[in-house]
């Protein structure tokens, strides 16, 4: 990890349905304690967000959700969309 990395946790490269307000999304990578993910809509750096996480493929087949808080940290350009990281601060499973 490089002295500039503020990056806490391991990252997995993973894209899981994400749900923001009314708009669908999917995660570009998940942490224990962040995700990022591209977003048509711009989200100001410090904004608070509550999104949900959905894992399709678990044992014993159903679906596992988490409803989340977040901060948004970082906010990119990403082509006609934005790339938008987020510190999970508090998560809740939802059945």
């Amino acid at each position: 990890m490089s002295p500039d990395e503020k990056r806490v946790a391991e990252r997995v490269h993973v894209e899981l349905p994400l749900h923001i307000g009314q708009e669908e999304s999917v995660t570009r990578d998940v942490s224990r304690a962040g995700i990022y993910f591209l977003s048509e809509g711009l989200f100001a750096k410090g904004k608070m967000l509550k999104f949900s996480l959905t894992f399709d493929y678990t044992l014993p087949g159903e679906p596992i959700r988490l409803s989340c808080l977040g901060e948004v940290v970082r906010v990119e350009p990403h082509n006609e969309k934005f790339g938008i990281a987020a510190k999970i601060k508090d998560f809740k499973f939802i059945h």
